[in-house]
């Protein structure tokens, strides 16, 4: 057993490992070497997703949770919210490759119709993405957290850190189908258990990297609230717990789960998050030696009454409205406004801070099916339409 689990560990590292990257596997993050020459007026840059984390109004229209408690505390610290922000697209693996690259997915892949080119071509822009690309240039160190996503996490960086780890999800699914899956289970470790330590090392870790030599950005892509639902709202271990990755009705149907028993897990799993960020931003701002620039944004939003098969079931309000905040050191928002999307985040970053002339896009929102994902339907106009949304049995859990 131990030889098979070597075998798959020698797997998992020549999948990550590239002649530009260096892993960082303990808790404690040093100062990279290097003779790279610093910038005093350059800020350090953190781009932080919440994977599924909706905006405040959906928050208390459909999952009864008011997270004032977030908002008020990104208030205080002048952060700027977009308060009525939408994602550009309803899934991860197209909404990163369209923020870092800081443009829309058609412009991307219109040279060809063949999906499988097209998956290609939109990993290689998210591998190699246009912000990390530029900030280079400027002789920025770029720094990922890897937590076990290799289809959105796989991006060309200085230094990815992860946590020391025996076995990835790859690997367990491998193990799901022998007799090894009980054992290993049981009395080793479970997915649960590997998803709720990647989760947590990335919101402990962040602020190790105030530590690094600047300057630098870190993203880091955070799948929570996101299912599967693995925190109770202090962090505490939950009963039943339905590993999968899936969202929305992929989730639900995966794991025989109601819309309400959705609501409900994502309401505590949301209220842990706010919790989380709360003190990893405080820690990023209390120990950065210079003011950093902050993002806080979500890829999509949650996804009770999203259906990715069906335009005509899918509550569109619920899936594409996001939380949105920006730190900026210099409180210099005029560029920012309430209806920004991320696909014109780092415009306005350059723009505002590296005398970029980058022109804003029309703030769009495209729908796709899992299917038919590069089949981009423009619901810009549709999202506030009541028709779109989908009622429960007992409305008074739904909109208002």
């Amino acid at each position: 057993m131990i030889n098979i689990l070597n075998y798959w560990s020698n797997i998992s590292a020549y999948n990550l490992g590239s002649h530009e990257r260096i892993f960082q596997n303990t808790n404690t993050i040093k100062n990279p070497s290097g003779n790279q020459k610093t910038s005093s007026n350059l800020p350090n840059i953190y781009y932080i997703i919440l994977d599924g984390y909706a905006r405040s109004d959906i928050h208390k229209e459909i999952y009864k949770y008011d997270n004032s408690e977030l908002i008020n505390y990104l208030k205080e610290k002048k952060f700027y919210i977009a308060s009525k922000s939408r994602s550009n697209y309803c899934y991860t693996n197209l909404s990163l490759p369209s923020s870092l690259n800081f443009m829309y997915l058609d412009d991307i892949i219109s040279n060809t119709d063949n999906q499988f080119y097209k998956t290609n071509i939109i990993n290689y822009h998210r591998e190699n993405n246009r912000v990390f690309r530029f900030l280079k240039t400027l002789g920025y160190k770029t720094i990922i957290f890897y937590t076990g996503n290799t289809s959105v996490e796989r991006i060309n960086s200085d230094i990815i850190l992860c946590p020391m780890m025996p076995i990835n999800e790859f690997q367990w699914s491998l193990i799901s189908y022998t007799p090894l899956e009980e054992i290993i289970g049981k009395h080793l470790f479970s997915l649960e258990n590997l998803h709720r330590h990647r989760v947590l090392y990335c919101f402990d870790n962040i602020p190790d990297t105030t530590d690094m030599k600047s300057p630098f950005i870190v993203f880091a892509h955070i799948l929570c609230p996101h299912p599967p639902f693995v925190f109770g709202e202090n962090g505490e271990k939950v009963n039943n717990v339905k590993i999968n990755f899936f969202d929305a009705t992929l989730y639900r149907d995966e794991a025989h789960e109601t819309q309400e028993e959705y609501i409900e897990k994502y309401r505590n799993q949301s209220k842990f998050t706010s919790k989380k960020i709360i003190k990893t931003i405080d820690d990023i701002l209390t120990r950065s030696n210079t003011l950093p620039i902050i993002i806080i944004q979500a890829d999509h939003g949650s996804g009770a009454f999203f259906d990715e098969t069906s335009l005509e079931n899918a509550n569109l309000k619920e899936r594409f409205s996001i939380l949105n905040a920006y730190y900026f050191p210099n409180n210099n928002y005029k560029h920012l406004y309430d209806t920004i999307t991320p696909v014109n985040s780092f415009r306005v970053i350059f723009n505002t801070y590296f005398n970029c002339q980058y022109k804003l896009l029309k703030d769009k929102n495209y729908y796709s099916t899992t299917k038919d994902i590069f089949n981009f339907i423009d619901v810009t106009d549709k999202i506030d339409n009541k028709k779109t949304t989908v009622e429960l049995q007992s409305p008074e859990v739904y909109w208002k």
